[in-house]
């Protein structure tokens, strides 16, 4: 996640409900949607995309159903050798050879079965802590031309987390009343956190929330969620940022920075200590037929002066030899 850019916020707003627009058309033409999951991983994308260069690409829905009829296109028409159903963390759902020439019926399509059968599973504790935390964070960071779509997105998901549901229900109840406050202060243990960092935190704490709701463990619940609270509450401060006055960049971000050019240390300031610059003279290194390499100028340029060492060049040296 990145920071909200209010000066997009309402240009972003009206293109994320002109989009949606759209895609509730064309889902009341299609049987098949993009599960909740899948939508708000779409949805996320899209907002990433808007905060960090100022516009994005919302997928159509058509495109969710062109990956589908392509998979059964594959495995009736035989146009691969193998095909499988991945998860987000990568484990293997389902997986089959593909041969060619069977033209299966479409009944007997087994990989489209084993997609949307994924898609209509219910969650892990961990995989729906997950999609809580991405779901509170579009809450607090999303323009208001957004909110519908998130709000549809939690209400076709709650069939598919794991029950007790309370800890992902408060996580986005409590996201919506954040919308657009900010912290008195920053929270000092997180200054040096990125959002995503922040994310992933309020991940681990919703997780552990539920196990301890599970096993009636009430106190270290209020415990989790206590910290969920100022996770959330720290995303909210960020979301009313400027960009200017975001968090440190990730280690990543700081590594592509240009380097400074430090000040030689002779006292000199940064002007003379540059004309103190030695630059290389450019050689052009080429391996000769018998594999040597030797160093020669390049064109334009004069060789470098020989360096005096008090010893004459070969063809005025004189050899004595003793008779």
């Amino acid at each position: 996640m990145s920071i909200q850019v209010p000066s997009l916020a309402k240009a972003a707003g009206e293109a994320i409900r002109a989009a949606l627009a759209l895609r509730g058309a064309a889902d009341q033409q299609s049987h098949r949607r993009p599960g909740p999951i899948s939508r708000l991983g779409i949805m996320s994308r899209y907002l990433d995309e808007v905060q960090q260069r100022g516009h994005g690409r919302l997928v159509d829905p058509d495109i969710h159903d062109a990956a589908l009829r392509g998979a059964a296109s594959l495995e009736r028409d035989g146009l691969g050798d193998y095909a499988a159903v991945l998860r987000r963390d990568g484990s293997t759902v389902h997986a089959q050879p593909v041969t060619a020439g069977q033209n299966m019926p479409a009944d007997q399509l087994t990989l489209v079965t084993a997609v949307e059968r994924e898609h209509a599973r219910v969650q892990t504790r961990q995989e729906a802590a997950q999609f809580a935390a991405r779901h509170a964070a579009a809450v607090l960071m999303a323009p208001a031309g957004a909110l519908p779509e998130l709000d549809h997105i939690a209400r076709s998901a709650a069939p598919l987390l794991p029950p007790p549901d309370a800890p992902w229900q408060d996580a986005s109840a409590h996201a919506a009343q954040l919308r657009g406050t900010s912290p008195a202060a920053s929270d000092a243990t997180l200054v040096s956190r990125t959002d995503a960092d922040v994310v992933q935190l309020l991940a681990h704490a919703l997780a552990d929330g539920h196990t301890a709701l599970e096993s009636g463990t009430r106190p270290a619940a209020e415990r989790h969620e206590a910290t969920v609270h100022r996770l959330l509450g720290e995303l909210a401060r960020r979301a009313t940022l400027n960009p200017d006055q975001g968090p440190r960049r990730s280690a990543s971000a700081r590594s592509c920075a240009p380097p400074r050019i430090a000040r030689l240390a002779t006292g000199l300031g940064p002007a003379r200590a540059a004309q103190r610059r030695v630059r290389p003279h450019p050689v052009d290194h080429r391996r000769t037929a018998t594999g040597r390499q030797t160093q020669l100028p390049r064109p334009g340029r004069s060789p470098p002066a020989r360096r005096r060492t008090g010893i004459p060049p070969r063809s005025q040296q004189v050899t004595h030899r003793s008779t």
